[in-house]
Order: structure tokens, then sequence, then C-alpha cells
């Protein structure tokens, strides 16, 4: 899988720190589980609205690896990396997004991933009885029987540890994932805190320093 996440970073050249890092994960994790919800069959076609964000680019990646067809609704500026990523086709934003994937795909959408959290302006472009999947927690109102799936993201929350007797201090990711408001997965990722002569990406993992400069 393309680490489309680092281009955030400045560049794949450029590794992201490591609570950066961890939430790479969670993006590709946000995607499995968005197609995980919708189920479909190979040779469907799902339409992945900010295709080249975040969850977006994984989800591109991750249902064309199971043979879906894929259509990416972005901006031009995006167009090229949804591309590279696989997609088998890009719709521009040029006027609202209904309108735009619908005169691609006249009869609408079988499924939709909005990683965009354009909501309700996204809606009309599935078909009846169709599901869309929101990811900033949207549950309509919905119409014409399409059914809307929240798959809820990830989230970390990082943070030093010292005073424990170790020669570096630990950084810390506190990781969550609530759906409908209730706790269903957590745990953390430990890690020595690198110096500056450690750090690959020159970068501290936490904060603006790095532990030999505080």
């Amino acid at each position: 899988m393309k680490a489309i996440g680092l281009t955030q970073f400045g560049g794949p050249e450029v590794l992201p720190t490591f609570p950066e890092a961890v939430t790479l994960l969670l993006n590709a994790v946000t995607a499995r589980l968005s197609l995980n919800t919708l189920a479909l069959s190979p040779g469907t076609t799902l339409v992945v609205a900010g295709a080249a964000g975040e969850v977006g680019g994984f989800a591109v990646e991750t249902a064309k690896a199971d043979g879906l067809t894929v259509l990416a609704y972005t901006s031009d500026a995006d167009q090229t990396t949804v591309r590279d990523l696989g997609a088998d086709q890009v719709v521009l934003r040029r006027q609202d997004a209904t309108s735009d994937i619908r005169g691609v795909l006249p009869g609408g959408a079988p499924a939709l991933i909005d990683g965009a959290a354009l909501n309700a302006q996204v809606l009309g472009a599935v078909v009846d009885g169709g599901a869309m999947v929101s990811l900033k927690g949207w549950t309509g109102p919905t119409e014409r029987g399409i059914t809307i799936h929240p798959v809820s993201s990830y989230r970390a929350a990082p943070g030093r540890f010292t005073g424990h007797g170790q020669p570096a201090p630990w950084i810390a990711v506190d990781i969550l994932r609530v759906e409908d408001g209730i706790l269903m997965e957590h745990w953390d990722v430990i890690e020595e805190e690198a110096s500056r002569e450690q750090s690959v990406s020159g970068l501290p993992m936490y904060g603006d320093t790095f532990p030999e400069e505080r």
C-alpha cells in the first residue's frame, strides 16, 4: 500500500514523528472498517468522496484490492494522486457533489464513502436503497431508503512520560475507538523517545524539542 499519508509531513523522503505515524495506521483501519461495513461484492461501483484525504486514499487502494470499481471524487489538484492510487475513474469538483457524480453515474452510486464530510450534499448521488458511510458521525436524515453507516474513526492522543527510572522518556499514544457513545476499543503504543541524533526524520517525536534539549 502506498504511504499516501507521508505527503502530509513533507514528502515521502521525510518520515513522520511517532504519534503522526500511528495516525496513518488508524486511517488505514478506518478505511478497512468502512469497506467491511458496506460489504460490497467484487465489481460493485464505489464512490469515494475526498479520495485524496487521509482515509479516502486508503479507501481507494483497499477497495481496488477488494475488486471494486472505484470512482474518486476530488479536486483538480489531487486528480493525479488518486489515479496513482488506482481509481478507475476520477470525477472533479465542479458544481455540487450530487450533480458532479450523477453526471458520470446517471443512475447514482450503489455505495459511497464520504471522506470529505459532505453529508447531505452528497446523499443525492447514492441510488435508491443504496448505502453511504459517514466518517464524521453524520446520521441523516436520509431519503429514498438509503442506509447511512456512521463509521467511527480511531482517535490518538500522544503524551510524554518521565520519572520512570529509564534512561529515555517514553512517548505513549493512547488509542480509542468510540461508537455510538460507547468505548469499543482502547490500547496504548509505547516507545522510547528518540534523541536528535537518533531521529531519522530530524523531527522530535513529541512537541518542538528533543529530550536532551529540555
